[in-house]
């Protein structure tokens, strides 16, 4: 990733019945990581005594690239379905990339039926990871296409500009703090594109890859 770029933050949605499923995957993953200097989110990194909803909401506001790791049991989990997948699809409408990884057979077409899934064949065929001869090539496969994904979205679509915060005015007693916002031309000339709505303004399409979310009940049921 371009030294200009601002860290990119992927968010990485599972099943915690799948943890050994998941450490396989980031095996294979670390490679791009380092190569391309993104930050990965999983649910492992709350710390002790905080929150663990608000904690994984912050942490989906916060990630630009989502991947999903579908199995039946993140299908079947009522806080995934309920909370965090809509949280993720929330966040695609603002531009971020949703990347499903099928990890076995399953019903993940009721959801991510439009969308471009991994991993495939080489001709194409999308193939569940637990049909790979070794599993690992299955693994490898979808590091190797997510990979693509991730740098043609990055070198696509800018990372959103957050919005300016309260600022001081100068008054005949001292200074004044004032929410008012630069104006829509001000913020135009500063980056070239328009920031005067909520969330940034995309020159091009996103090319999506895949949809997925995933959080089992952990504390919250199964």
């Amino acid at each position: 990733m371009p030294a200009s770029q601002p860290m990119v933050q992927i968010f990485l949605s599972y099943a915690h019945a799948d943890t050994e499923r998941l450490d396989a995957f980031l095996t294979h993953l670390d490679p791009v990581r380092r190569s391309e200097g993104f930050t990965i989110w999983d649910d492992r990194r709350l710390r002790a005594g905080e929150m663990w909803d608000e904690g994984i909401r912050k942490a989906v506001r916060e990630s630009d690239i989502f991947i999903c790791l579908v199995t039946n049991r993140f299908l079947a989990s009522t806080y995934i379905r309920g909370s965090e997948l809509p949280a993720i699809l929330q966040a695609e409408n603002r531009g971020a990339l949703v990347l499903p990884v099928i990890l076995e057979h399953s019903h993940w077409d009721q959801i991510f039926a439009e969308r471009q899934c991994v991993p495939s064949t080489k001709r194409g065929e999308l193939r569940p990871i637990v049909n790979w001869r070794p599993r690992n090539d299955g693994y490898h496969a979808a590091s190797v296409q997510i990979a693509r994904s991730i740098t043609d979205y990055v070198e696509t679509e800018p990372a959103p500009i957050p919005s300016p915060g309260p600022s001081l005015i100068a008054t005949p007693d001292g200074f004044e703090i004032t929410d008012d916002t630069p104006s829509a031309a001000a913020l135009q000339d500063r980056s070239g594109r328009d920031h005067s709505r909520s969330g940034w303004k995309r020159k091009r399409p996103v090319r999506k890859l895949g949809t997925c979310g995933a959080r089992d009940e952990w504390a919250r049921g199964s």
